[in-house]
């Protein structure tokens, strides 16, 4: 009887090494295709904004700008000094106290605010940009580009 005891511990005991060796892969397999999609829906969640992708060019007397992506323009060029600021969202220049401007922040999807520095240039982010400052050296007559993202690339 102990004999087989011991045997049906050992069939037992086999069974289940059976069912772990089958059962382990799928739990693996199960965990890594959630895991995939919980990094999609984070990778979400740090880009929120809609893209966009602008081309900026420091000018003697102001500041030129290229809509190349995600803008309803094409060309934005204006006189400012260093030190001055001004708004910018998908459909172009907004006043700082523009009372359009509470109806246009709702309905833009990006919106910045560009300062002229001694230096070159100072962006910040108020809405649809994962940055909320940028800035960088720009001499006169020298062009860079810019995204939601923040990424400088020509």
């Amino acid at each position: 009887m102990h004999f087989n005891h011991y045997l049906y511990e050992k069939e037992t005991s086999m069974h289940i090494n059976n069912f772990l060796k089958s059962v382990i892969p799928v739990l693996l397999t199960i965990s890594l295709i959630i895991s995939g999609y919980q990094l999609n829906g984070q990778s979400n969640l740090t880009n929120p904004g809609p893209k966009f992708k602008i081309e900026i060019q420091n000018t003697k007397n102001g500041i030129s700008l290229g809509g190349i992506d995600g803008c309803a323009w094409t060309t934005l060029a204006f006189n400012i000094e260093v030190g001055q600021s001004q708004n910018i969202d998908n459909f172009g220049m907004v006043g700082k106290n523009d009372p359009t401007a509470v109806n246009t922040f709702s309905h833009s999807d990006f919106l910045f605010s560009i300062t002229k520095t001694k230096d070159g240039i100072s962006l910040d982010g108020i809405k649809g940009t994962s940055w909320v400052h940028l800035s960088f050296t720009l001499p006169v007559g020298k062009k860079t580009v810019f995204d939601e993202s923040g990424t400088k690339a020509k």
